[in-house]
């Protein structure tokens, strides 16, 4: 099982919405990288953890906050 970090991100532009992933890396270089995919604004960590099996911890997540999705993917 692979070991990594759940996070959520917030972003001022995107009042209301949270983005949920995973990333090996510490969630703070992860959220420098997501800030140079063209967001008008930086975003802000609002949450961590290291888990065991992380892509399975994610998908949970994603599948429990469903009905709260901006978008379908």
């Amino acid at each position: 099982m692979a070991k990594g970090f759940v996070y959520i991100l917030r972003n001022e532009a995107m009042p209301g919405l949270l983005k949920i992933g995973h990333s090996v890396k510490v969630p703070t270089e992860r959220k420098e990288e997501l800030f140079t995919t063209g967001v008008p604004e930086p975003f802000d960590l609002a949450y961590y953890c290291l888990v065991e099996n992380v892509k399975k911890i994610e998908a949970a997540a994603h599948r429990t906050l469903s009905e709260f999705r901006y978008r379908e993917d």
